[in-house]
């Protein structure tokens, strides 16, 4: 009796689904600038924030002092953001800086 209920189951549930139409997908640069952040600047504080969390669990232990780093962190990660974004042009790597010395 329950194969005879599973089989008329499975034969059943696929009738009553439907598709949804496709709904347009807004890009995540997008969905970021609503907040007023770049692409860029979302990663550099989501670096500082799991950089921070990571950095005081590691000295302080869990709880509150995780997230207190975490938002230390993203806080220090907006700022070093802002601060690059004010230097004009991009940075050159130089010659000078690929030399390797023992």
């Amino acid at each position: 009796m329950r194969k005879l209920f599973f089989a008329a189951l499975v034969a059943v549930l696929p009738l009553t689904g439907f598709a949804q139409p496709n709904q347009p997908v807004s890009p995540a640069h997008e969905a970021l600038a609503q907040f007023g952040l770049s692409p860029d600047q979302f990663l550099i504080i989501g670096a500082g924030v799991v950089g921070g969390a990571i950095g005081v669990y590691a000295l302080l232990g869990g709880g509150v002092w995780t997230v207190a780093g975490g938002v230390a962190g993203a806080l220090m990660g907006d700022w070093w953001f802002v601060q690059r974004a004010d230097q004009a042009g991009p940075r050159k790597l130089s010659t000078a800086s690929l030399v390797v010395r023992p």
